[in-house]
């Protein structure tokens, strides 16, 4: 991974190969990439983003701000709507004598968000679980017991028959 991506101020976190964009939903982080090597070796020109989401086909472009030669986009709901892997481009073109197109494309993962989350259990309910399974192994050893035969022989020694 190159040291020109940040995502939120910080280098991105990766999974394999892939930059770790966000959860399915959420959105408000910048991402920044810095082009000073493209304007030294190409001179001045523009730059731009592109997305492409999982479960599209196509990419579109992002609105983005420019602070001398560090590009930033943020992310929206819109580009974290699906969960799954995407990628993200920033392309600069030289306004030179003859146009020259470079780019960098980021393959991105997009984590799935936990969907339908219902109450909070009550505070109590796992110690009422808990009660519930003694109690039931309290059962299954009393079932047990009542299998049991004893017998006392002439000799006085206890038999149990299982």
């Amino acid at each position: 991974m190159d040291d020109k991506l940040t995502i939120g101020g910080a280098p991105p976190v990766m999974y394999g190969q892939n930059v770790v964009l966000g959860k399915q939903g959420e959105f408000g982080y910048t991402v920044e990439y810095d082009f000073s090597d493209w304007v030294e070796q190409f001179g001045s020109g523009s730059v731009g983003w592109a997305f492409k989401r999982p479960r599209d086909i196509a990419s579109y472009l992002l609105p983005h701000e420019e602070d001398g030669n560090i590009t930033q986009i943020t992310i929206t709901e819109t580009e974290l709507q699906f969960a799954g892997y995407g990628e993200v481009e920033v392309f600069f073109i030289n306004s030179g004598e003859t146009d020259k197109r470079i780019s960098k494309t980021y393959s991105v993962l997009i984590n799935e968000s936990i969907q339908d989350v219902g109450q909070a259990p009550e505070p109590w309910q796992s110690y009422v679980d808990e009660v519930h399974e003694d109690a039931e192994e309290v059962r299954e050893i009393k079932d047990e017991i009542d299998h049991l035969q004893f017998r006392i022989t002439d000799e006085g020694i206890l038999e149990v028959n299982i």
